[in-house]
């Protein structure tokens, strides 16, 4: 599809991808979709274990399969791993 516009920002713990991503969303005029703010909402809505880590890997699988299914019908985003 001709026209698409994705920036993906990713990296690892807390070396500023939420700011960075944030940023450029803004800059662009670019909706901003979050992997962490999905995976805390289904976390919420799914009332989860804490501390469960392998629980939290899958909850953040999913998270992902979202954020990219969103990125699929959106012809312009910046896409994050933010929080």
């Amino acid at each position: 599809m001709s026209g698409r516009l994705i920036i993906v920002v990713s990296g690892a713990t807390a070396v500023g991808k939420t700011t960075l991503a944030t940023a450029v969303a803004e800059a662009m005029g670019l909706p901003l979709i979050c992997k962490d703010d999905i995976k805390e909402t289904l976390v919420d809505a799914l009332d989860g274990p804490t501390g469960d880590f392998a629980w939290s890997r899958q909850i953040g699988s999913a998270a992902m399969q979202v954020l990219w299914r969103i990125a699929e019908r959106c012809p312009t985003a910046a896409l994050g791993r933010c929080g």
